[in-house]
């Protein structure tokens, strides 16, 4: 159980949440862009806003990669559950998978002891 603990309070495990969350807005935003063809107005709107949440994508997985410790806790705030059932579900899902990812990366890039 400590262990697990220790995993949650790693700094990768928020970055390795918030690049599940991109892959996963980004696939869907892809998807749809690629595959659903506008032919009104508000067909249009909802494309775009399909177009912002691949942005929105691409800046959490910018960030989760590069980014700075600042920066990750401004955008970890968008990895929230949002306090309904299905926001739960899809946050206890990507914890399901950056648990062991967290934990298989590392064992191969263990933490520096200047790391806290």
């Amino acid at each position: 159980m400590a262990y697990l603990k220790a995993l949650f309070k790693d700094p990768l495990f928020f970055r390795v949440c918030m690049l599940i969350w991109a892959l996963a807005l980004g696939l869907f935003a892809g998807f749809v862009l690629v595959a659903w063809r506008p032919t009104d107005a508000i067909e249009w709107a909802i494309y775009a806003l399909v177009a912002s949440i691949g942005v929105l994508a691409t800046y959490l997985a910018y960030t989760a990669l590069r980014g700075s410790e600042a920066s990750v806790d401004k955008a970890a705030g968008f990895m929230g559950d949002g306090a309904d059932i299905v926001g739960l579900v899809a946050a206890i899902a990507v914890c399901v998978v950056a648990l062991p990812t967290v934990a298989l990366l590392r064992v191969f890039f263990p933490r520096r002891s200047a790391d806290p």
